[in-house]
């Protein structure tokens, strides 16, 4: 028994010393990690107010934003609306088929602290005002090809050098009225009708219309029905880009239509993309017409 006595006091005091010797070297272990601590802590800060520095000198101070905004308009405007010009609705017309054609521009005024500079950034362009005429672009057709009225040549995308939205928006404004000038020859050319609709259309109501021979709704033996494909062409179209590039006969309906009258068809030319018209600035719907499939 006198063994097994010595043997726990030994035990007990091993374990005491141990424990002794573990508190002194978690103390140590944790005032060096205060110290390293402090330390980063304070390396940090100084980082962190040098990075604030260098930002605030990077960024722009009081900056001001000054919206000046006219209503949007909730559906797109069709293409061959533009500047139509006619007369509103009256007021026996129910004006909520028709929809506000509305833009809106932001300007913001960036100004440095020390206002040295000050510069404005549009969102959108102005608006720019285009020839009401294929002449006042300076083409013409002659020979069924649009030529340039000065050197003769060819449609030219490109009127403005690396800006390519001026020159989309020229190209547009120009294709609205070859599409007029493409209405004219049907008359003029082929001797079709153009016939309104809806066919009970009141005055200064929302319209569309399409183009017939004269004996379309007689000729008991033959009918030719032209529908164009879909997207900006209209009624004698086939495709605005060879209007343009080639010429009247590849980029339009008109040798089809001779040809259909001269075999002794009776032709009707549909004008399925217009479904709207703007009046007034407003983009109005054309009653009993609401897609080009229903059109149809």
């Amino acid at each position: 028994r006198g063994w097994i006595h010595s043997l726990i006091t030994a035990l007990v005091i091993f374990i005491f010393i141990s424990s002794l010797v573990k508190s002194e070297v978690c103390k140590y272990h944790s005032e060096m990690d205060e110290k390293e601590d402090s330390q980063t802590c304070s390396d940090s800060q100084t980082c962190s107010d040098s990075q604030n520095t260098v930002e605030m000198e990077s960024q722009p101070v009081d900056m001001e934003v000054e919206v000046k905004e006219k209503p949007l308009c909730s559906k797109a405007m069709s293409q061959e609306d533009v500047g139509e010009g006619k007369k509103p609705p009256d007021s026996s017309h129910d004006t909520s088929s028709c929809d506000d054609e509305k833009h809106s521009i932001i300007i913001i005024d960036s100004t440095e602290k020390t206002g040295a500079t000050k510069s404005k950034h549009l969102t959108e362009k102005e608006p720019v005002n285009f020839p009401s005429t294929i002449e006042g672009f300076g083409y013409s057709f002659i020979d069924g090809e649009m030529r340039n009225i000065k050197t003769n040549e060819r449609f030219a995308f490109e009127v403005r050098k690396g800006d390519k939205d001026y020159n989309q928006k020229h190209y547009e404004a120009l294709g609205e009225l070859i599409t007029e000038e493409v209405y004219k020859l049907l008359e003029s050319e082929v001797n079709l009708k153009k016939i309104e609709l809806p066919i009970d259309k009141k005055q200064n109501e929302a319209g569309s219309f399409f183009f017939a021979s004269e004996d379309a709704f007689t000729n008991s033996d033959k009918l030719m029905i032209i529908i164009h494909g879909s997207g900006v062409v209209r009624a004698g179209q086939w495709s605005r880009r060879l209007i343009m590039n080639d010429c009247l006969d590849s980029g339009t309906q008109l040798p089809f239509i001779r040809t259909s009258i001269s075999e002794g068809y009776g032709v009707v030319i549909l004008n399925t993309n217009r479904n709207t018209q703007v009046i007034e600035k407003k983009k109005c719907k054309i009653r009993g017409s609401s897609s080009p499939e229903q059109h149809a």
